[in-house]
């Protein structure tokens, strides 16, 4: 990961990559940190809403959507991982708390409006103050 970015990018990737060995690892729920497991089934129940939402339709718009996922997906993992990665578990459970909060929102969010409701609550969760 870190040998094929770009030069600009090695000390950013390499960063994060490092950042992710300290976060519990999700194959170890339910037996590692509570609040992270309750945090990371969440996200799991909203990444299978979105697989019935973008059942079905049209190979562009399946692509764009994935995209909006992956991003804010992306971004979840990173401001957890820098969470764990400073030890401080006041802001490690005020980031959990915002995207377990963000992530009600968007599964009791008509399948419809998903992606966009998905967009706005995790963008105000990675606004956190703890983020």
């Amino acid at each position: 990961m870190v040998i094929a970015a770009p030069p600009a990018e090695k000390l950013k990737v390499m960063q994060e990559a490092f950042n992710a060995a300290v976060a519990p690892d999700p194959a170890g729920c339910p037996t590692v940190d509570k609040s992270f497991c309750e945090t990371f089934s969440k996200i799991q129940k909203i990444n299978k809403k979105v697989s019935t939402l973008i059942h079905g339709v049209p190979r562009e718009k399946k692509l764009e959507m994935l995209g909006v996922v992956q991003k804010q997906t992306f971004v979840i993992v990173t401001a957890i991982n820098d969470a764990y990665a400073t030890g401080d578990k006041k802001k490690i459970a005020g980031i959990l708390a915002a995207y377990r909060k963000a992530a009600n929102v968007v599964i009791a969010a008509a399948l419809s409006e998903t992606l966009k409701v998905m967009e706005e609550a995790f963008t105000a969760a990675t606004a956190h103050p703890g983020a």
